[in-house]
């Protein structure tokens, strides 16, 4: 009849007790299939003031967290199973785990005992919270009691006491380390190149170490992958020469290409004081996007910067480097993708208007009668690059042969021109006064052709590159003096209105029409010296000319 000696059912627990029939170890939690600590036969749940052992063996875990929406809706029973859970905690019975903190107190258990909801709602929250904890702890005690597992691979530590024979690293990259009787070691690599087995040295320990023949043998794992050969690629690098070696060869290729010294002087800086002693001694072929960018970045600012010079040069040289097949790519290339945008403005150089170029050569022949040789000489060849329209460096490397004072020619040859052709200047009757001026400050040295030498305490020397440009913000003249060509030019279309090839002519720009300069041959010398000779005129009138 399902009743038990000396023991009456409560009334509705017909349900409740439905598994309480089949004996089970004390303090096994059915819902969790794990077994918890074995209740003492004195527990509190042993014998309940209420006459309801049933009771204490659902509150010894019996009970499972989703039976308990089966159990019928009697107060009395749900409040006297949640007590048995209160009486379990006082005692202080079993492991002292987080679900005691989710057990009601007596008062909250009086508040809720009309609620067959409530107090259903609080024991499966308790149940399940009680199995949660003994899983933990069942997971942390075999965490406990398990051996540790040593971690796979060699060790720099063992490696001098592994017996002979090889031993694999484990590490997935056919890595072996080979001890010899004579207590030699070695790094083998064991690999499969093309379908065929072979294996590769990596050199001896301790010269190599075990953190190097890891990274050697992860590089040739991904040559491999590649379906490059590693024994090759080791090969072609060992032959491959320095970056500087390339560098050197590049500049020795361009040595006749110099447009002037000062050129060639800026590329040797760069290279000297920038990319030799980044990439000096690293093979060419080893130099990554990355390296590139590190050495140009602090000196990046756009287009015309020096970083963006810098990155010119690299590229010239890496250039070299891919067409002799020491590499495949051009790093240089690559990293102006991953330079800072910037938006470069266009500045000019400045000017002055061509109505203020008269007052501004009457500043420049006052300054002619400085004392020292060098100012003097520096008012003479600004003065000069007015009245010709001329480029400073072109000016300044002026010399004696090139210029015939009879008939008033200049000419100039193309490895000293922008445009590398030759260029001949008609001389204005102003022009010719200055040069003639030069001669008499100088003195004429007959050993020194240039026109701008001067003697110091026995030595000779030439103007500075920047002296006139010194001389023209010394005197304020409102412009550089290459802006006094921009002053030429609108002079040309706005009062003389020169034909504008004419007037390119007048500024050694060369045609830009392959088939127009195929043909037109000429450089229409005697029709730019009467254009030539207004412009003198108008910047240094003929009076002036006679009295200086």
């Amino acid at each position: 009849d399902g009743t038990e000696t000396g023991t009456a059912r409560p009334a509705g627990s017909d349900v409740a007790c439905s598994q309480t029939d089949t004996t089970r170890p004390p303090g096994t939690d059915a819902a969790s299939g794990e077994t918890g600590t074995a209740r003492p036969p004195d527990a509190p749940g042993a014998a309940l003031a209420d006459d309801k052992p049933r009771l204490s063996r659902l509150a010894a875990g019996l009970l499972r967290a989703d039976h308990v929406h089966a159990l019928p809706d009697d107060a009395e029973l749900l409040s006297g199973l949640l007590r048995n859970f209160i009486a379990v905690k006082d005692a202080g019975w079993g492991c002292q785990c987080s679900w005691y903190g989710s057990v009601p107190t007596v008062e909250a258990v009086a508040a809720i005992a009309d609620n067959p909801a409530a107090l259903k709602l609080s024991i499966s929250e308790i149940i399940g919270a009680r199995a949660t904890d003994r899983q933990a702890a069942a997971a942390e005690a075999r965490r406990a009691c398990a051996p540790r597992r040593r971690r796979a691979g060699l060790s720099e530590s063992r490696l001098d006491r592994l017996p002979p024979g090889r031993h694999s690293d484990g590490r997935g990259h056919g890595l072996l380390f080979r001890v010899l009787p004579a207590r030699r070691h070695s790094w083998v690599q064991r690999v499969t190149i093309r379908g065929r087995r072979a294996d590769l040295g990596l050199g001896s320990w301790p010269a190599v170490s075990l953190a190097d023949a890891r990274q050697q043998a992860a590089e040739n794992c991904g040559l491999i992958q590649q379906g490059l050969d590693p024994r090759e690629e080791r090969a072609r690098r060992a032959a491959a020469p320095t970056f500087k070696e390339v560098a050197e060869e590049e500049l020795r290729n361009r040595q006749d290409t110099w447009k002037s010294q000062t050129t060639e002087a800026a590329y040797r800086v760069a290279f000297d004081k920038h990319l030799f002693p980044a990439f000096g001694d690293t093979p060419v072929d080893q130099i990554s996007v990355e390296q590139v960018v590190a050495v140009v970045r602090p000196h990046w600012k756009g287009n015309g910067s020096a970083g963006y010079r810098l990155l010119q040069k690299l590229t010239t040289v890496f250039t070299h480097a891919v067409v002799r097949g020491l590499r495949p790519d051009n790093p240089a290339q690559a990293a102006r993708q991953l330079m800072p945008k910037f938006k470069d403005p266009t500045q000019h150089h400045k000017s002055v208007p061509h109505a203020g170029c008269e007052d501004a050569v009457a500043k420049i022949r006052a300054a002619r009668l400085d004392s020292r040789v060098d100012r003097t000489l520096s008012a003479l060849a600004l003065e000069l690059v007015v009245l010709t329209a001329l480029r400073t460096s072109e000016v300044l490397g002026a010399e004696w042969s090139e210029i015939d004072l009879e008939c008033r020619t200049w000419t100039i040859p193309a490895i000293r021109m922008k445009a590398q052709a030759e260029h001949r200047v008609p001389l204005s009757v102003q022009a010719v006064a200055v040069l003639e001026r030069a001669r008499e400050v100088v003195g004429g040295d007959d050993d020194d052709d240039r026109v701008f030498a001067f003697r110091v305490h026995g030595r000779t020397r030439t103007l500075a590159r920047n002296s006139m440009a010194r001389l023209a913000r010394r005197l304020d003249l409102g412009g550089v003096p290459h802006g006094f060509r921009s002053s030429f030019r609108d002079w040309c279309s706005e009062v003389a209105q020169m034909p504008a090839d004419l007037a390119e002519l007048c500024l050694a720009h060369g045609q830009k029409d392959r088939t127009v300069r195929a043909y037109a041959r000429s450089d229409l010398l005697e029709r730019r010296r009467s254009y030539m000779q207004q412009w003198a005129d108008y910047v240094v009138p003929r009076k002036k000319t006679e009295e200086a």
